[in-house]
């Protein structure tokens, strides 16, 4: 039995005889298509077919939502706190290049180093 796509793209199951007429022996030169069934089902609307796939889905439980949320916010939340230590002392480094630059404010070091060091250790 063998099952093909016709063109109207439907199923077919189709019973093939691979023995020569009044012969016992297996010809597999010669095939005989004795039987085709076409499958006549009508196709399900997009409605109905999502409804059929999601009864087809495996929800996860509540306990495993709340879980997977708190992981979530907690990794986002840890993340976030690095890329502001590490956003901070990119803008500090970037202030303390320009007060010391000659075409910004040109102020001594010493006052620029002050300057640092109360931006890295959030003083104002």
């Amino acid at each position: 039995m063998a099952i093909t796509r016709t063109k109207k793209d439907n199923l077919v199951e189709t019973k093939v005889d691979t023995t020569a007429k009044g012969s016992d022996k297996l010809d597999t030169n010669v095939q005989y298509a004795v039987e085709k069934t076409e499958n006549t089902d009508k196709k399900p609307g997009f409605l109905e077919s999502t409804i059929i796939e999601l009864k087809k889905v495996t929800w996860p439980t509540i306990e495993y939502v709340i879980r997977w949320s708190l992981i979530i916010i907690a990794f986002t939340a840890f993340f976030s706190i690095i890329l502001g230590f590490v956003d901070l002392v990119f803008e500090s480094g970037i202030k303390y290049v320009d007060c010391t630059s000659a075409s910004g404010r040109n102020q001594p070091i010493a006052t620029c180093n002050n300057e640092f060091l109360a931006d890295i250790t959030l003083q104002t």
